[in-house]
């Protein structure tokens, strides 16, 4: 552009003119600038437009890229003929890239080609960086106009947000440094902060070595520019005037607690807790970074775990600060001193303690079947893996004849069909294949319905996946319907899967098809899927057949079931369960899966597949060991004086504890039956909110082995009315 053509620009703040070779729009536009003007990046400009029926519209952008060219050169060559030869005419032309940060008025039309571009300064400056509308603006720098560049504070206290993110590149202390110089100004200026300044504390954690601890001294590098450039942020230059240091112990000091550091150890603190001091200050908190967001169950998690540490923990004579982990049963109180023993005091290491000790401990407390697995099962195995060629990967979705002998059984077993090819998948034992699910059907900040008590993996597989779970009280019919409405109506956000399973471990629930039915329109109506891990299928007494979820018509719009041989072919180790239904679910695992795994190991696959074909009458033989052992030792507590009901599915007896022995908790009483009479129960806390109460026993001895624990039980319990056994 000549200066004729520029006309008044130079004159005050034209830099020069929007381009009109090329549309401008609401998001960007191009300038072509004055001989005599420049813009760099990050300039700011202004551009007033006349628009009809409206007046003037100011639009503000800032530099992002500047270019330069000749006009008329088409070839390369053309550039040393235009400058330096002079035989080819042509004109350089200077322009620039502004994207726009601001309308005012918000009237969003694209300025007008051939209008004037003015350098933006003073209240024009401000405007282009929305700092007339900040209410607390805070400079943070200088932009490349040595004018200060500011943020709002709204949006780093918590007013209209509270965070911050910077970028930069790593390894050069760009990002700490900034990070720093911008809590420096915020301490700097309390009359941007206003009331809260004189409450402002500022906390900086560092784990990247040992500069941060200088924050208190001068730079010795710090030059008159420098001063210069504080002060045109309305800060005077110099240290954090107020700064205290903490550091780790270091390790093997001895009795004398001494900070790990190398370059300055005045000024500078060990920070260090003991166990006591740790445990009464509830410090377990500060280890998780998302202690109090209610949308997951850290919180729960803390508060338990925190709870049982308070109730525990016993100091040690001798070592100040020392603790060890007491049963209260012991009659510890708070002040309490002992001598430690040896070991860990938790329930499983209170099992093994009794057998190191020679104590013959009768097992209900872990639910691994005894039973062994069927004869077919074995010869087919020992067959499949002489076979070299099985020796390969297998198809991590199943072998094609394991998958229709799944189907093939579903159909005998409920009369639900499935398409081997797409609705039935073989997963690793159904606790795999719930896990890997709960990571196709839930993101980070969803939710899932969790019945209260449950198996802990139906609590944990969804907190695996980052989502929260919203508890269900348990309980029978319709009941537990409503409390599925009450849960879904109070939950935010909307639960997007059900987990269910019936019988249900621990309580031995049981449910008929209409159940089933309900539970199916729910989650239509509310747009869920419902996961129903049918682990006892086949383990129902006194004349009950468990359904399946998928018996429902239209079931397979929004359920899925887990199927597993763990406990109807007496094959928990072999891990072989399977995931059946909606078809995009299971393509979605298996997707997932492809990623993971190859499957379970192929001659485990063929020997599952012949059981499922020729071992049908199996689940019937398993079913009626497990109804004898039921009766063996419910009617057994009955005749002590302790009144359990009888489940009618499952492995399981849910089990509420005597009430003369009730307000020892779960926990205690279970420890109780270990030590005394060495019968190892599970705790109901274990089985998460609405456990605590009772103790499950698993049907895992036999009938002679549950007589002689009930003999213990009888010598142990003597609070019961008991009567004989």
């Amino acid at each position: 552009m000549t200066e004729n053509q520029s006309g008044d620009l130079a004159a005050d703040n034209g830099v020069g003119r929007v381009l009109g070779t090329e549309h401008t729009s609401t998001s960007a536009f191009r300038v072509v600038l004055d001989d005599t003007e420049y813009l760099q990046l990050d300039d700011l400009v202004v551009v007033r437009t006349q628009v009809p029926k409206q007046g003037e519209v100011r639009t503000y952008g800032i530099v992002t890229e500047v270019a330069a060219i000749y006009e008329g050169a088409n070839f390369e060559s053309d550039t040393h003929r235009i400058a330096v030869d002079g035989t080819l005419p042509g004109a350089k032309v200077r322009s620039a890239e502004v994207a726009i940060t601001r309308v005012d008025p918000e009237l969003w039309v694209a300025p007008d080609p051939g209008e004037k571009v003015e350098r933006a300064t003073g209240v024009e400056r401000e405007k282009a960086l929305y700092v007339d509308e900040m209410g607390r603006p805070l400079p943070i720098g200088l932009g490349r106009d040595g004018e200060p560049v500011f943020v709002d504070l709204d949006f780093f206290d918590g007013r209209k947000g509270g965070h911050m993110s910077i970028s930069g590149i790593s390894g050069v202390a760009t990002k700490t440094s900034f990070a720093l110089f911008f809590l420096r100004l915020l301490a700097a200026r309390p009359d941007v902060l206003g009331e809260g300044a004189a409450n402002l504390r500022i906390l900086v954690f560092n784990v990247k070595g040992e500069d941060l601890l200088w924050l208190d001294k001068n730079n010795r590098y710090f030059d008159q520019a420098a001063v210069d450039s504080w002060q045109r942020l309305g800060v005077e230059p110099g240290p954090f005037t107020s700064v205290s240091f903490w550091a780790p112990p270091r390790a093997q000091s001895g009795d004398v607690v001494i900070p790990d550091t190398g370059g300055r150890q005045e000024g500078v603190a060990a920070f260090t807790w003991t166990p006591r001091e740790f445990i009464e200050d509830g410090l377990l908190r500060f280890l998780f970074t998302d202690a109090t967001d209610s949308r997951n169950q850290i919180p729960f998690i803390e508060e338990r775990v925190r709870a049982q540490l308070q109730r525990f923990a016993v100091d040690v004579e001798g070592r100040p600060g020392a603790v060890v982990l007491r049963d209260p049963i012991e009659g510890h109180v708070p002040g309490s001193r002992v001598t430690p023993n040896p070991g860990e005091r938790i329930i499983n290491d209170l099992k093994m303690q009794a057998r190191r000790d020679g104590v013959d401990v009768i097992d209900f407390g872990f639910g691994n079947p005894d039973l062994p697995s069927p004869d077919v099962a074995v010869d087919k195995l020992i067959e499949a893996t002489q076979n070299t060629r099985n020796h390969r990967y297998s198809a991590s979705k199943g072998i094609p004849k394991l998958r229709e002998a799944a189907a093939d059984m579903y159909q005998r077993r409920f009369g639900v069909t499935l398409d081997p090819g797409t609705e039935v998948l073989n997963v690793i034992g159904a606790k795999e294949g719930f896990t890997h699910l709960m990571w196709v059907l839930l993101s980070p900040g969803d939710a899932a319905l969790v019945p209260a008590p449950s198996y802990p993996i139906h609590i944990w597989g969804p907190i695996f996946a980052g989502a929260a779970i919203r508890e269900v009280p348990l309980a029978e019919g319709d009941e537990f319907i409503a409390n599925l409405e009450r849960a879904w109506e109070y939950s935010w956000p909307k639960p997007r899967t059900l987990v269910i399973s019936f019988p249900h471990n621990p309580t031995g629930v049981c449910v008929d098809l209409p159940f089933f039915e309900k539970v199916v329109e729910f989650a239509k109506r509310r747009n869920l899927i419902v996961v129903h891990d049918n682990a006892y299928a086949d383990l129902g007494f006194d004349g009950y057949s468990p359904p399946s979820i998928l018996e429902v018509d239209g079931a397979k719009d929004c359920c899925v079931e887990l199927y597993s041989m763990t406990k109807s072919y007496s094959m928990a180790g072999w891990r072989v369960a399977f995931l059946v239904g909606n078809p995009e679910v299971v393509a979605a695992l298996a997707k997932l899966k492809s990623y993971l795994d190859y499957g379970t190991f192929q001659p485990i696959q063929i020997a599952a597949t012949v059981t499922l074909n020729e071992a049908p009458e199996h689940p019937a033989l398993v079913r009626e060991i497990y109804q004898a052992r039921r009766d063996v030792l419910c009617d057994g507590l009955d005749r002590i004086g302790w009144s359990v009901p009888k489940p009618r599915g499952t492995m399981f007896v849910w089990a509420p504890i005597p009430d003369a022995y009730k307000h020892m908790g779960s926990v205690e009483f279970a420890s109780k039956l270990v030590r005394e009479a060495g019968v190892a129960t599970s705790p109901g806390e274990g089985f998460g909110p609405g456990g605590e109460g009772h103790v499950r026993f698993a049907l895992i001895e036999n009938q002679q082995r549950t007589q002689q624990a009930l003999r213990n039980l009888r010598r142990v319990l003597t609070d019961l009315e008991s009567t004989s056994v």
